[in-house]
């Protein structure tokens, strides 16, 4: 049966009464709820309240959204330290639009391995730069059960997006990296579109949005995308590549795409209609022969063959 979510936003909990009423009640709805799962957005929480939360946490969370609160990684490193003792088998783990900062990435890079179900890492808005990122690609990256890792809105230049493409391509199971919105620009997207073309590559879906690609780097990626035959998702939003960026990216759909995000490129209509319905079709196609290989599947375990994965 899917637990439910204990989920508080938007109420602010300042003041001395967080700390004595607010917090205790939380804890106590937490506990009765049997849920391993709380999300805190906009709360207004701040280091003094965050630090009283975290080491109230019962045991066995599964999933812990702290967004948005105003949490430096003071407060971060206590979170941390009390999932590692409590909840190392927690699955979801969300601090975004807090100041956790490359000081705080070192940290969460310290206890990693006491962690080993983690699939979901949100550090989006965080303050991270070239430094955490590099912490983070070097350890982070490798975990074997980390499926999506966002930084998204952060400051991570060319020497974090090249440590990020090198790990991915490394023994890698990580199926969703997001770097919107950071320093990345044409250079760093050609360091990121060798691993796009690697065939060692696991990665499939990629957020690219915001980060100063231009027609140069649409040229690189689309290359990138017809040697690579997995990649299936590849957010580009608010880029400045132009209606012949989109035309280059049409040119390169490959049957495995099926979801582009282009907005605020500056993109035809008409064009965006072309592309949409190829990437349709490329989905059509793709759940057609999912059903084909589920009923092929099922038919090679009842004894006639060897079931393939």
């Amino acid at each position: 049966m899917e637990k439910k979510v204990v989920k508080v936003d938007g109420v602010s909990i300042t003041g001395p009464q967080a700390n004595n009423d607010w917090i205790t009640k939380l804890i106590s709805t937490l506990i009765k709820s049997k849920t391993g799962k709380l999300y805190l957005n906009s709360n207004d929480l701040r280091d003094s309240n965050a630090l009283i939360l975290a080491n109230a946490l019962p045991s066995n969370m599964e999933e812990l959204v702290i967004a948005n609160n105003s949490i430096s990684c003071t407060a971060s490193n206590v979170f941390i330290d009390s999932l590692a003792s409590k909840s190392p088998h927690i699955k979801y783990l969300s601090f975004e639009d807090n100041s956790i900062t490359d000081e705080g990435c070192t940290y969460l890079v310290s206890k990693w391995d006491l962690f080993t179900n983690i699939t979901h890492l949100i550090l989006d808005g965080c303050e991270i730069g070239d430094e955490g990122a590099i912490q983070i690609a070097n350890t982070v990256v490798k975990s074997r059960s980390l499926k999506l890792l966002s930084l998204n809105r952060n400051i991570i230049g060319l020497d974090g997006i090249t440590a990020l493409a090198e790990a991915i391509t490394n023994d890698c199971v990580l199926d969703s990296l997001q770097v919107g919105d950071n320093d990345m620009g044409d250079e760093g997207l050609t360091v990121l579109c060798k691993a796009i073309a690697s065939e060692s590559l696991w990665t499939t879906e990629f957020g690219l949005g915001k980060n100063g690609i231009t027609l140069q780097g649409i040229r690189i990626l689309a290359e990138a995308i017809k040697q690579s035959r997995k990649v299936t998702s590849i957010i580009l939003n608010s880029n400045k590549f132009g209606q012949q960026g989109g035309q280059v990216l049409y040119d390169s759909i490959i049957p495995s795409l099926v979801k582009l995000n282009l907005d605020d490129n500056g993109i035809e209509a008409d064009l965006i209609e072309k592309i949409n319905k190829k990437l349709s079709d490329n989905f059509e196609n793709s759940a057609m022969e999912q059903r084909i290989k589920f009923s092929s599947n099922a038919f090679c375990g009842s004894g006639f063959g060897k079931r393939t994965i």
